[in-house]
């Protein structure tokens, strides 16, 4: 017979999921269309040289890193009780 097993996750697992997915999606506009927030802000912060998106792309792959640690923590602490 199977043990069914149930784990519960916390908020901080789907908070962390959602900026993954986020960073990551920064991260695949900027590789596809470099002058994406000129785009979409209706602004050129950066005289359209691409800079401003490659900045932020960094940083929220930094983010997404830190993200994904996060929820494996959580889901790992989930697992475990």
């Amino acid at each position: 017979m199977r043990k069914s097993t149930s784990v519960h996750l916390s908020h901080g697992f789907a908070i962390s999921l959602i900026f993954v997915f986020l960073s990551a999606t920064a991260l695949a506009a900027t590789l596809v269309w470099p002058q994406w927030i000129e785009a979409l802000a209706g602004d050129q912060p950066d005289a359209g040289d691409g800079s401003e998106e490659w900045m932020m792309t960094a940083l929220m792959s930094i983010a997404m890193v830190l993200s994904a640690t996060g929820a494996f923590r959580a889901w790992r602490k989930g697992a475990a009780s």
